[in-house]
C-alpha cells in the first residue's frame, strides 16, 4: 500500500506516472472529465435552444449550484471521516446512473428532470471533489503536490480541447440523448479505476463522529479558515472571482447565441481555445520549482481574464474571443493549482475534506450572487454589459490575493498546528 511517507519516493526523481494509484486515478479523471465537458456544451445550449429562455437557463445553473452553498459544509465533515477512495466509488457510480436516467426524458416527456438531475448530480460532485482533494497528497507525498495538481490540470486541458466541440458535434447530429450515455459510461470507468487503487485509509470511521460531535468538527473547519495564515485571503480572493466566474454562466451563452451569432459548435471551440491555454499552462508548471509561491498565481489570473474580459466586450469577434479565451485558460490553470496547493500546504490531512468543502461553499454562494445578478440585468443591460460588469469584479478579485503575496508572515509550504473549537472553548 501507499502512504504519504513512501508515496513521495514511488513519485519523486521519475514521472508521477510511476505511481500507480496515482495512473489510475489520472486515467479514471481523464475520461470522466472528457465526458463531462461533452456534456457541460450540450446540455446548456439544449436548454437556452429548448426553452429559449435565459431564465430556464440560469434556473439549471442555480440548481447545480445550490448544493455546494448548502451541503458543502456538512459533506466535508463526513468526507474526513468515511473513506475517501469508497466515498468516489460510490459518487461515480451515482452521477453515471443519475444520467442514464435522464434519458428516460424522451420517452416520459417530463423536461423538469434535466432541473432534478442537475441538482442531484451536483450533490454528488459535491462528495467526490474534496474527497478526491485530499487524497491526492496522500497518493503522491506532499513533495509533489503541485505537479499532481499540475498535471490533474493539464487533464483537463486536454479534455477541453476534445470534450466541448464533441459534445457540440453530438448535440447536432445525434442529440442530447447520445451526450448523456457516453458521460454515463465515462462515470462508471471513473469508478472502476478508483475501485483498482489500493490506498490505506488514514481518516477516522464515520463513527468518529459522535465521539467528537458532528458541530464540533465544522466548527474546526471554519476555525482553521480564520487562524490559518493565508486562508481568509484566500477564501475572499475566491469568492469575488467565483461571483464573476457565476455572472458569466448564463450570459456568455447568451453572447455567444446573441452577439457573436454562433451555435453550440463554435461555443464548443470558444471552450477549446480555453484548453488549450489550460494545455499549456499546466504543462509549464508541472516543470516550475516547487518553491514557487502560489500567492503570485492566484493574483494573475483575475487580472489576465478580466483584462480578456473586456476585450471581448469592447471587440466581439469570435476568433479574438477563442485567442482571449485561451490567454484566460492559461492563467486559469495557475490559479485553480495555486489555491489547491496552498491548501493543502498548510491544512493537515485529517482537515483537508472540511476545508475543501467550506471553499466550495463560499464559491456557490459567490455563484449564486452572480447568476441572480445576470438573472435581474440580464434583459435591461444585454450580455456585453454583464460581460463587462463580470470583468470588473474578476480585477476586484486580485485585491485580496494581492495582500496575501506581500504578507511577510505568510508560508505556503508549513503547515500549522491549529486548535480545534474543542480546545478553544476549555
Amino acid at each position: 500500500m501507499i502512504s504519504s511517507d513512501n508515496a513521495g519516493k514511488s513519485a519523486g526523481g521519475f514521472s508521477l506516472f510511476s505511481n500507480r494509484n496515482f495512473t489510475l486515478l489520472w486515467m479514471g479523471q481523464w475520461v470522466s472529465i472528457l465526458g463531462d465537458m461533452m456534456l457541460y456544451t450540450a446540455l446548456p445550449f439544449f436548454i437556452y435552444e429548448t426553452t429559449r429562455s435565459s431564465l430556464a437557463t440560469g434556473f439549471m445553473f442555480l440548481l447545480e449550484t445550490l448544493p455546494g452553498l448548502v451541503l458543502s459544509p456538512f459533506a466535508g465533515v463526513l468526507v474526513d471521516r468515511w473513506d475517501r477512495r469508497k466515498t468516489m466509488i460510490w459518487m461515480d457510480l451515482g452521477r453515471g446512473v443519475l444520467l442514464l436516467l435522464l434519458m428516460t426524458v424522451k420517452i416520459t416527456g417530463f423536461f423538469w428532470f434535466f432541473y432534478l438531475f442537475g441538482f442531484l448530480h451536483s450533490c454528488m460532485s459535491v462528495f467526490f471533489s474534496p474527497s478526491k482533494n485530499a487524497l491526492l497528497p496522500q497518493l503522491v507525498g506532499k513533495d509533489n503536490i503541485m505537479k499532481a495538481n499540475s498535471v490533474m490540470e493539464t487533464t483537463i486541458g486536454v479534455c477541453l480541447l476534445v470534450g466541448p466541440p464533441l459534445g457540440g458535434f453530438l448535440l447536432k447530429i445525434l442529440g442530447i440523448y447520445y451526450v448523456l450515455l457516453l458521460d454515463a459510461f465515462t462515470y462508471g470507468f471513473s469508478a472502476l479505476m478508483i475501485w483498482l487503487m489500493v490506498c490505506k485509509n488514514d481518516v477516522k470511521d464515520s463513527k468518529g463522529i459522535q465521539e467528537s460531535g458532528f458541530w464540533n468538527e465544522l466548527g474546526t473547519g471554519f476555525n482553521l479558515i480564520k487562524n490559518t495564515p493565508g486562508m481568509l485571503a484566500l477564501f475572499l480572493s475566491y469568492g469575488v472571482i467565483s461571483m464573476g466566474h457565476g455572472i458569466l454562466g448564463v450570459v456568455f451563452i447568451m453572447f455567444v447565441k446573441d452577439t457573436l451569432h454562433a451555435s453550440a459548435l463554435e461555443m464548443g471551440w470558444i471552450t477549446t481555445g480555453q484548453g488549450v491555454g489550460g494545455l499549456v499552462g499546466g504543462f509549464l508548471l508541472a516543470r516550475m520549482k516547487k518553491e514557487l509561491n502560489p500567492a503570485i498565481l492566484l493574483v494573475l489570473n483575475p487580472v489576465i481574464s478580466g483584462t480578456s474580459l473586456f476585450l471581448m466586450g469592447m471587440f466581439p469577434s469570435l476568433s479574438l474571443v477563442i485567442g482571449l479565451a485561451a490567454v484566460v485558460g492559461l492563467f486559469f490553470v495557475g490559479w485553480s493549482v495555486a489555491g489547491r496547493t496552498l491548501i493543502q500546504g498548510v491544512i493537515e490531512n485529517a482537515h483537508l475534506g472540511k476545508v475543501f468543502s467550506l471553499l466550495s461553499s463560499v464559491a456557490s454562494l459567490a455563484v449564486v450572487v452572480g447568476l441572480s445578478l445576470s438573472g435581474l440585468l440580464g434583459k435591461d443591460w444585454g450580455p456585453v454589459l454583464l460581460i463587462y460588469l463580470s470583468a470588473g469584479i474578476h480585477l476586484l478579485g486580485a485585491v485580496p490575493a494581492l495582500f496575501l503575496l506581500l504578507d511577510p508572515t505568510f508560508s505556503p509550504h508549513q503547515k500549522e498546528e491549529v486548535p480545534t473549537v474543542e480546545e478553544l472553548s476549555s
